[in-house]
């Protein structure tokens, strides 16, 4: 069984996805453009060269290998989820519907006109049809830092929703936005009501939050503020920490309310980070592993983490800190290495993991492990955590 990750929480974390990597993609209009397999496609005004954009834009952050990556079966994956945003200026060109038309989920915008409040939802179409009886998971994406939630859809989430029977949304990111009229956790109440009120027939029980960079940062503190709620939660590219006090890596402390509020309920965290990817892993500063066991705690995991600065381990020297358990395994041609961290039930509850030849960039893994980790968590009606393996 593959594994995943998990790890801490509070509000902190730099970084964007890919801005300034960004040719010419806004989320304005621009011309219809037909996708085609390769050679040179015309997104907007401005002329991009596929697939080899996204090769030349991985390569621009960290030491990594770019053919090793090209070659990966997660390296493809990765292109593939970001092609429409680097091909099309907008985001509800007819092809770009027509490409998820194609996938069976229905692409749609809500509150388009307010950049706050505005989401993009991605429903199978089995979930619309007249008749139908199942409830669907709800499974919030939240972009990094270059705001466009167009391009949180190369986070793969959007393109997978009908293979693993959820409801995908893309909302804007109070964090990135520097927003104050809504938090993140306002974000996840207010889109589910919305849901519920348009008849989605969505599964309350089941609802999972994730995000990359500033998205992992606004998914640790929306899963503080409904903590009764959020089933489950995933940060890539984002150690956020909970954590009583500030850092000079990581300078927001989490709210003594939200804090005492996220521990009466259990909240299973998985993060993972490239081994490039702004030095977050291995981990070395002691006030990283001080927030991650407070995460622990809140998650009844018996086990305290603790530096370790040489091991024979690959793992754990890749991760700097050791759980219960550790891992290594090959995944879409990548080697990602793993430890988690367990309840006194033996469930795991709290997951890290490093992904080799990994720069600030969205992994191809991503939806796939974060949805096998996320995919066992429930609530049920009094917010008490359930567990299926």
């Amino acid at each position: 069984m593959r594994r995943v990750v998990v790890f801490v929480l509070c509000l902190a974390i730099a970084g964007l996805t890919l801005t300034g990597l960004l040719v010419g993609c806004g989320e304005g209009g621009g011309a219809t453009t037909t996708l085609a397999p390769t050679t040179t496609i015309v997104s907007g005004t401005t002329g991009v060269e596929w697939p080899q954009i996204i090769w030349t834009n991985y390569g621009r952050s960290g030491d990594t290998d770019v053919e090793a990556f090209k070659a990966s079966a997660a390296g493809q994956k990765s292109a593939e989820y970001q092609k429409l945003f680097f091909l099309f200026s907008n985001e509800m060109d007819p092809t770009v519907l027509a490409y998820y038309d194609g996938l069976n989920v229905k692409k749609e915008m809500h509150d388009a006109d307010d950049p706050d409040l505005k989401w993009a939802s991605y429903t199978p179409v089995a979930a619309l049809e007249e008749g139908n009886k199942t409830k669907y998971p709800v499974v919030f994406d939240f972009v990094g830092g270059e705001r466009l939630i167009f391009s949180a859809e190369g986070h793969g989430f959007a393109q997978n929703a009908n293979k693993y029977g959820y409801i995908a949304v893309l909302p804007a990111n109070p964090v990135s936005n520097g927003s104050d009229a809504i938090t993140p956790g306002g974000q996840v109440a207010r889109i589910l009501d919305a849901l519920e009120g348009q008849g989605y027939p969505i599964d309350r029980s089941r609802v999972y939050v994730v995000g990359m960079s500033a998205g992992g940062v606004a998914t640790a503190g929306a899963c503080l503020e409904q903590p009764n709620v959020i089933a489950a939660g995933v940060m890539h590219s984002s150690l956020a920490v909970l954590s009583p006090e500030p850092s000079d890596n990581f300078p927001f402390s989490t709210p003594a309310d939200q804090y005492a509020k996220a521990m009466e309920y259990e909240m299973p965290m998985l993060a993972m980070a490239g081994d490039f990817d702004f030095g977050m892993l291995p981990i070395t500063e002691q006030g990283t592993v001080d927030g991650l066991n407070q995460w622990l705690k809140a998650n009844g995991c018996a086990t305290e983490a603790a530096l370790v600065t040489d091991s024979a381990d690959v793992a754990v020297k890749a991760l700097g800190v050791e759980g219960d358990e550790t891992w290594t395994e090959t995944i879409d041609d990548v080697v990602h290495h793993g430890t988690g961290w367990y309840d006194a039930d033996g469930v795991k509850k709290v997951e890290l993991v490093c992904i080799t030849n990994l720069s600030h960039w969205p992994s191809g893994t991503f939806a796939e492990l974060a949805w096998e980790f996320m995919s066992r968590f429930s609530r049920d009606a009094d917010g008490n955590l359930v567990v299926s393996e």
